[in-house]
Order: structure tokens, then C-alpha cells, then sequence
């Protein structure tokens, strides 16, 4: 299943839904959500046992806000994403973990804008295990909402391994944002 099926669905949910108390929610977690990103950053190259319990919520998080849609579309979680940029360049660093909060790949990429409200989100893998391989997100973004395919090198043919939807939030003051995604496997 790709991107482009779980889109309409989104949108759908996304438009149905009461934005007015998500967004006090959202706005009330976003130092929350920032500071356990920047907790969970596993771009250093040492491994710190205070990361995991940061990691695990996140990985609740990104399985409260999106494992019901992604159940319901015949996927199976594997894992989460998340992670954080620091200027207008929307060039974004962040950490794919497993279900057991267990890093497996530090990833790096950008967000560019089609419009005002979409664009694409795009990243690769800096460090990863060993059985995935290097690994290239390919997606798109609309209203703060993301769908992304996951690709590896480990395999010979050219399709998704793994699908990324999430949710992103910009902050307009100093052009910082972070943003958190649940992986799954929709074969």
C-alpha cells in the first residue's frame, strides 16, 4: 500500500475531526514532544540509558495518535519516527526506532513546500543497522499531516519496505519544528 491510498483517509479524518481541542492539546505538548526529541537524538555516537524511557513515549505517542488508522488499513506497526529542525531550511535530523524503542536508524532529510500547506518530506538513513541497509523516505506533507514510503538498498526491488504517516508541527516564530511518525508494514 502506498502513500497516495492512506491520503484521502487522512484528510478525511483530518477534516472531520475537532481541530480546535487538538490543537490546545498540540500547542500544550509541543515542549513536551521538543524536549523528549531532543532526549531521544541518537545522531551521537555514544548510547545513553536515559534516551530509552524518552524514546519508548515517543513511540506510545506516535502509536496512540496513529496505530488506529493504520490498523484499520491492514498495516502493522514496526516502529516510530521522529525529529526536529532549527531554522526556515527545513533541514531535519530525527531517529527511526523499533517497537521497543530500539534505535535502528539516525536519518537526516528536508521539507520543501508545493504551497503553502504541502510539500514534500523527504530524508535518508546516516547510520543504520545492519539487516536494513541505507534507507531513502520519499513522501508528502499537507497541513501538518505526513505520508511517507520507507525504501532500503539491503533489497534488490524497487518498493516500499515500510510506510511513514505522522504529523508535523512548525513553529512561525523562529522557523523551528519537529515532527513524529509511526512506521508500519503494509505488505
Amino acid at each position: 500500500m502506498t502513500r497516495f491510498a492512506l491520503l484521502p483517509l487522512a484528510f478525511f479524518a483530518n477534516a472531520c475531526a475537532d481541530t480546535e481541542g487538538f490543537d490546545d492539546a498540540l500547542t500544550g505538548s509541543d515542549t513536551e514532544v521538543r524536549e523528549m526529541i531532543e532526549l531521544a537524538d541518537v545522531n551521537t555516537e555514544r548510547s545513553s540509558s536515559a534516551k530509552k524511557p524518552a524514546q519508548a513515549r515517543l513511540v506510545r505517542m506516535a502509536l496512540a495518535r496513529f496505530g488506529k488508522e493504520t490498523i484499520a488499513q491492514g498495516c502493522e506497526p514496526v516502529g516510530a519516527a521522529f525529529g526536529t529542525w532549527k531554522d526556515n531550511r527545513y533541514q531535519y535530523r530525527g531517529t527511526m526506532v523499533d517497537m521497543n524503542a530500539k534505535p535502528f536508524a539516525a536519518i537526516k532529510g528536508y521539507l520543501s513546500h508545493d504551497g503553502y500547506r504541502d510539500g514534500e518530506f523527504n530524508g535518508l538513513s546516516v547510520k543504520s543497522s545492519d539487516e536494513t541497509g541505507r534507507l531513502t523516505i520519499e513522501g508528502d506533507w499537507h497541513r501538518g499531516d505526513i505520508q511517507a514510503d520507507i525504501f532500503s538498498t539491503a533489497y534488490k526491488q524497487n518498493h516500499p519496505m515500510l510506510s511513514m504517516t505522522g504529523s508535523m508541527k512548525f513553529n512561525t516564530n523562529d522557523g523551528t519544528g519537529q515532527f513524529v511518525a509511526l512506521i508500519s508494514d503494509c505488505r
